[in-house]
């Protein structure tokens, strides 16, 4: 299978990003959950890190894709900002946003799907096991919480490390 040129620019900025993001965004929730409240076994953590590393990986693959698309196809708009005397901060800002709404665009099914499996996780929860129903409404607004701050994470250290590697 040949690997072309753009997977090869973006996967080393898609793994880091991937693996910074749930490392630090699952430490926290896992912290939070199992540290806090003694409801919870520790190995529940596992599909809440698997979940969040899935979700994080397919959005930052998503944002790195539009993004490198948006940088070829306006290479004119960076030279033309920073030649005006923009910051790279600066010049990067319409490229940001642009890639910023159409992930959010494009990854509001896709966590709407993980508030669906999220549901069917509270609701096993509750049936097989002895919790109460305010910890498994807890482990349940966690894991999408949990997604969502990890997939955004992930995008902003894979455009932060993407650019730095471009440069």
């Amino acid at each position: 299978m040949k690997v072309s040129a753009v997977n090869r620019k973006i996967i080393l900025p898609q793994i880091i990003g991937t693996c910074v993001s749930v490392i630090l965004t699952g430490s926290i929730t896992c912290l939070l959950l199992f540290g806090l409240f003694d409801a919870f076994p520790p190995l529940s953590a596992l599909p809440l890190l698997l979940l969040m590393a899935d979700e994080a990986f397919v959005v930052s693959r998503t944002s790195l894709l539009i993004h490198h698309h948006a940088r070829r196809t306006h290479a004119g708009l960076m030279e033309f900002l920073t030649g005006n005397g923009a910051r790279p901060l600066e010049a990067l800002m319409p490229y940001l946003t642009h890639m910023l709404s159409r992930t959010l665009q494009l990854s509001a099914w896709r966590w709407l799907l993980v508030m669906v499996m999220a549901l069917l996780v509270f609701f096993f929860v509750v049936l097989f096991s002895k919790i109460l129903l305010w910890h498994a409404l807890l482990l349940l607004v966690a894991i999408v919480f949990a997604v969502v701050v990890a997939s955004l994470l992930a995008v902003f250290v894979s455009i932060f490390l993407y650019e730095r590697l471009s440069a």
